[in-house]
């Protein structure tokens, strides 16, 4: 059996540029590079979504973080923050809305007050997704670099 040994060298400034990099990869800054991502699809989702009363439009946001999209001007009701920990941060996007779903997917039949309906689709969330995922990753990792270079520096 052989073995392989590996020597770092730098020891302390390196320990001490580690240590600064952990300092400064907070779980509210990771959730800040998150949201700058998450921005680029709920935008798209609001420009996606059927304009008839606009409610739809204004109650499209990011969990937790309203006053950035102008969600809440109706009725709808804050979806909260995601997880948060020093490794890992969960972005929710979307609605409270009670018939988001439904304008979503679409729906055919007998509704809860028995008015039949036969209503086709007309997705708003899931082409934003597709269309700008790698957009948002490329803005999430933008903002990673942007927190990683003022730490090290």
């Amino acid at each position: 059996m052989s073995t392989v040994t590996i020597r770092i060298e730098g020891g302390p400034n390196l320990a001490a540029k580690m240590a600064r990099l952990e300092a400064a990869l907070t779980p509210e800054r990771l959730e800040a590079a998150g949201i700058a991502g998450a921005l680029k699809i709920v935008n798209a989702a609001k420009r996606n979504a059927p304009v008839v009363t606009s409610t739809l439009r204004r109650s499209i946001h990011i969990g937790g973080h309203t006053a950035l999209t102008g969600a809440l001007e109706g009725n709808a009701k804050d979806l909260g923050k995601g997880e948060m920990s020093a490794q890992r941060v969960n972005i929710r996007i979307g609605t409270d809305l009670e018939y988001a779903a439904r304008i979503e997917y679409g729906f055919s039949g007998r509704d809860s007050l028995g008015r039949n309906y036969d209503q086709p689709p007309k997705p708003c969330f899931r082409p934003a997704f597709d269309e700008h995922k790698d957009e948002a990753i490329r803005e999430v990792g933008i903002a990673l670099t942007i927190l990683v270079k003022k730490a090290l520096a």
